[in-house]
């Protein structure tokens, strides 16, 4: 008989809930043991404090696993409710019944309701009972907490649903449910890619990203925008300190709920517009198909020409920017009539009509890939101008921090990288290398950050290689390298240690220099820095015959000092911007410093302040080497 309602048939629902019973019990029986289970296990360690209170009801109510969860319960759901569907048989039968489409579709999109909220709800009483039970009094987290896993389901569902739309086939399903829920994602991902595959010095980081876009990838989203957490600093030995529990996302969530309600009635839309006859099809609608050829095409062809290019990269052989043209061109056509055969369930589909609209495709690829050859030139080529250039940096060995006019040095190395950049990308493969990189923060607050891959067998490769140690070789630059921004104003120097390599007898013989004379061997440290003799032995030479490696041979002294200035800061934390701790969260105080320096025959002044202070009587007590055994 019919329903009463146009839209509900009470038969329906009730074999809905009695028949997949097991999907619902398991959602629950999740939600039971994530939240209140996971809840009351963590208050029942020993030594529960306020402080890890926090920590612990915040991660029972962590949504980031419930996402996903919440997307597995959505796509099986939606596979049991809508499995008529896939099956010519069962789709015959089933609108061969007094009942119309428009209920089939409420009544199983309010099934999918009742598998989701229901199981929520419990879990949300569960939960207030235990917080109540231990003294938790923050139970508006948890209501918070419940207002988002329903408003997930809520969207996710509908997306199942539009899914079920689509496909004919019962497998296809949870796959374009997972390829709709990352697409945006994936091709964001995939044009960086190509981008910093294209660019030479151009890393993934540096390519433009589209934020806003990613919110058509909604489990992505969702994931990385709606939290419960609670926030922790550290405390003078390093232990987390919690203060208190935090949400974030709930407009996200109505956002997307709001969305729902549209693709609710898409779906519905689309139900009606069905054909029964396409049970069984991977398509359901003739409109989608040259949009999945297409779309297959452009995404595995760049995909399997970048994984084609890594792979003979790897085994040393340059692909330029022609070949890999070629490889997309070639993996992206085999993909597209892939994507044919398996629309039409058949090899024959190298028809006149396909391939005229495959040479459509082709163009459409060329169009794409000098679109993107293009933004990665244009990228790869940009220097910003020096007046809008806050700091720049060069780095090899270390970091070296460049202002004000200084600023059109780095300019100038940079250019010369870049007109030798076909020379250097192609040599890169048959010979040793070393890595440059350039840094700009921008007075915007902004940075530009290449690194390049300069081979040392290219013949315009040493100059450049000179110029930059002579850079590292500065003093200043040095010692600010070695020690920090406050090296001039260091004072306080308690231990130092003379490591002496006993070549005859294979190891090295500790000797502690006395405590009153630590500084001064600090200050003959800054000596030798000045007079550019420890500089070599503490930093790498880039020679064109391929070795790297310092080859005077040296001895080594340890130096731990407090640093005057509680702000002091390392040439990379300014190149990078962080900011550290007030621990290292071991327990040492970051105005602890501690320095390991290389020294050779010719740094006199760290010699003398070793003879001075007793550690040695002369020289000849030190056994230098390069072949040290660590």
């Amino acid at each position: 008989m019919k329903s009463k309602t146009s839209f509900f048939n009470k038969a329906i629902y009730k074999k809905n809930f009695t028949l997949y019973w097991p999907i619902w019990v398991c959602y629950l029986l999740y939600g039971l043991v994530k939240v209140p289970g996971s809840l009351w296990s963590g208050l029942r360690q020993h030594h529960m404090t306020q402080n890890l209170q926090f920590s612990v009801f915040a991660d029972s109510l962590s949504i980031r696993l419930d996402v996903w969860a919440i997307a597995v319960m959505v796509a099986v759901t939606g596979m049991a409710l809508f499995s008529y569907l896939f099956s010519a048989k069962s789709a015959n039968l089933i609108h061969a019944l007094p009942v119309t489409r428009k209920e089939l579709y409420f009544t199983n999109v309010l099934s999918g309701f009742t598998f989701l909220f229901i199981p929520q709800l419990i879990t949300f009483m569960v939960t207030v009972v235990v917080c109540l039970a231990n003294g938790i009094t923050q139970v508006e987290y948890v209501g918070l907490w419940l207002v988002s896993v329903m408003g997930i389901g809520f969207f996710l569902f509908s997306l199942v649903c539009l899914c079920a739309m689509f496909t004919g086939q019962l497998l296809a399903l949870p796959v374009y449910f997972l390829v709709g829920n990352f697409l945006s994602v994936g091709i964001i991902v995939g044009v960086r890619y190509v981008l910093s595959f294209l660019g030479y010095g151009i890393s993934f980081s540096q390519t433009p990203d589209f934020l806003l876009f990613r919110i058509l990838s909604p489990i992505n989203y969702l994931y990385n925008n709606v939290r419960i957490w609670s926030p922790y600093t550290f405390d003078d030995i390093g232990d987390q300190i919690f203060s208190g529990v935090r949400y974030c996302g709930l407009n996200v969530v109505i956002g997307y709920v709001v969305a729902a309600v549209f693709i609710y009635a898409l779906a519905y839309y689309c139900y009606k517009k069905r054909r029964i006859e396409s049970a069984g099809d991977l398509l359901t609608f003739g409109w989608i198909k040259p949009l999945f050829r297409w779309g297959a095409g452009i995404c595995v062809g760049y995909l399997a020409a970048v994984i084609l290019s890594q792979f003979l990269d790897a085994l040393m052989l340059w692909i330029s920017d022609k070949i890999f043209l070629l490889f997309v061109l070639i993996l992206g056509l085999m993909a597209f009539f892939i994507a044919q055969m398996l629309v039409e369930k058949t090899f024959r589909v190298f028809k006149k009509k396909r391939l005229l609209e495959s040479l459509g495709f082709l163009l459409f690829v060329l169009v794409s890939y000098f679109g993107i050859y293009e933004t990665a030139y244009h990228i790869e080529q940009y220097i910003p101008d020096a007046d809008k250039v806050q700091t720049a940096y060069l780095e090899n060995n270390y970091p070296v921090e460049f202002t004000g006019t200084d600023v059109e040095k780095v300019q100038k190395l940079q250019k010369q990288i870049l007109e030798s950049a076909d020379v250097y990308q192609k040599e890169a493969q048959q010979s040793d290398s070393m890595n440059i990189s350039v840094v700009y923060w921008m007075k915007n607050g902004k940075n530009i950050w290449r690194t390049y891959n300069v081979p040392i067998a290219a013949d315009c490769s040493q100059q450049l290689a000179d110029t930059l140690h002579n850079y590292e070789l500065d003093a200043d630059n040095f010692m600010y390298y070695l020690v920090g921004s406050d090296y001039k104003e260091v004072k306080d120097v308690s231990e130092v240690q003379l490591e002496n390599y006993q070549e005859e007898e294979g190891y090295i013989n500790y000797k502690n220099v006395k405590n009153k004379y630590a500084y001064d061997l600090y200050q003959a440290v800054i000596k030798d820095a000045q007079e550019g003799t420890i500089q070599k032995y503490n930093l790498q030479n880039y020679l064109k015959d391929g070795i790297t490696d310092n080859m005077d041979p040296y001895a080594s002294i340890d130096l731990s000092f407090i640093h005057p200035d509680k702000n002091w800061k390392d040439v990379y934390q300014r190149e990078t911007h962080e900011e550290y701790t007030d621990t290292y969260g071991t327990g040492q105080s970051r105005q602890e410093g501690f320095v390991y320096v290389n020294f050779g025959e010719d740094c006199r002044n760290v010699i003398r302040a070793l003879i001075k202070s007793g550690t040695i009587q002369g020289k000849e007590e030190i056994s230098f080497s390069n072949e040290r055994s660590y």
